[in-house]
């Protein structure tokens, strides 16, 4: 008992203490510092790094003529114990470069500060018509970056290891590389605006977190788009999409999700996950050469709509496999000249097919009447080891 009580009131010194020192060193920190580069030359060619330890990053536009090319504009918001009397300098390291071919502007914390309250922003103001290469990166924050309309940007890759990354790409942008957002844990929202051209890859990653994307009317991908969740949901939204290379839409431990209509698309759709549904819908689409889909969960569920009103001049082909998991596809085409069949393979669970209109079940195997005749075509492989699978046809 004594032991007991000794050992109580030295943890209540030692808290009282640790409150004292708490009150009697706690400091705020508010205010702004900033760094400008200019050129004085008119539009350039420039690349960036920006990077901050413990902060946020938003990336915007001035679309004013006398702006500066870069602006880069800390707000800071700092408070906590044995922060009485600090200033800017205290808190962070600033490394600035604005004369090497790569720039840079790195914003670290030090290592000794462990503030309760930091609500510190990096803003970076970059000047319409330059045509910048940029890199963002961020420890402990997120980054925004919104690209206003007809801008051009060298390339785009953005990183963060725990924070969000949102990002808007204006109409009638342009990124004449690659685009690249990868973050370990948060979640990341892009959405591509009419009009807009990536010249290479559109990729993005997160290790824990959804991924959302939008391609809005007329956009152009160039290169491939790949979509990567180990642990989260991945979804794809797309009207009007010209992509020239392949789609790859993937989660470990997640949904994937892809809804495209009006597009044109070639080369290769892959969607996967390992465990979790995945649900395509693929309506109207300009195949501009024959195309391949493969469709490949462990344990889940498919869902894929197809719809084909207009005439297509090329064959798709596909395969679905699950091994466990149910399996449900709608196909409707235009009969004048398209045709699809299905074959439907499973070790333990149930077949159905259902004639909409112009479809027959031959055995294991649902094929359009007209299909022998078409010159175009759909045909799907579908396999699950345990589960159902069901598919409905119409042609119209």
């Amino acid at each position: 008992m004594k032991i007991a009580s000794i050992f109580a009131l030295v943890t209540s010194a030692a808290v009282g203490t640790f409150f004292v020192v708490v009150v009697a060193t706690w400091g705020d920190i508010q205010g702004d510092d900033l760094f400008v580069h200019d050129s004085g030359q008119g539009p350039q060619d420039e690349s960036w790094v920006f990077s901050a330890e413990t902060s946020d990053i938003h990336i915007e536009y001035d679309d004013s003529p006398s702006a500066p090319d870069v602006t880069i504009d800390i707000h800071y918001d700092i408070s906590g114990p044995f922060l009485k009397d600090k200033a800017l300098e205290d808190i962070f390291t600033v490394s600035w470069d604005n004369a090497s071919a790569v720039k840079h502007f790195h914003l670290d914390t030090k290592s000794f500060i462990m503030p309760m309250f930091d609500r510190t922003i990096v803003q970076v103001i970059l000047k319409e018509g330059n045509n910048f290469t940029l890199s963002v990166a961020t420890t402990t924050g997120d980054i925004s970056c919104n690209v206003p309309g007809n801008e051009s940007l060298a390339g785009l890759n953005m990183s963060a290891t725990t924070g969000d990354i949102i990002s808007t790409i204006g109409k009638n942008a342009t990124i004449h590389d690659n685009f690249r957002l990868e973050v370990t844990t948060g979640k990341i929202q892009v959405d591509i605006g009419e009009n807009v051209t990536i010249g290479g890859n559109f990729s993005t990653i997160t290790t824990t977190g959804d991924i959302t994307s939008i391609f809005r009317q007329d956009s152009s991908i160039h290169g491939k788009i790949s979509q990567v969740a180990t642990t989260g949901d991945v979804e794809m939204n797309a009207t009007g999409l010209n992509l020239h290379q392949q789609l790859e839409l993937a989660a470990t431990t997640g949904k994937v999700k892809v809804f495209i209509l009006n597009s044109s698309l070639e080369n290769i759709i892959s969607l996967t996950t390992t465990t979790g549904d995945v649900s395509a819908t693929l309506s109207n689409i300009n195949y501009r050469s024959d195309i391949h889909i493969s469709v490949d969960v462990t344990t889940g569920d498919l869902k894929i709509d197809l719809l084909q009103e207009m005439q297509m001049a090329a064959n798709v082909t596909g395969s679905m496999t699950a091994s466990t998991g149910d399996m449900d596809v709608t196909c409707r085409v235009n009969g004048t000249n398209i045709g699809a069949s299905f074959v439907g393979v499973t070790s333990t669970g149930n077949i159905d097919f259902n004639n909409l209109a112009g479809f027959q079940a031959l055995g294991n195997i649902f094929q359009s009447t007209n299909y022998g005749a078409a010159s175009s075509t759909f045909n799907f492989s579908m396999i699950t080891t345990t589960g159902n699978i069901e598919v409905s046809g119409e042609l119209l």
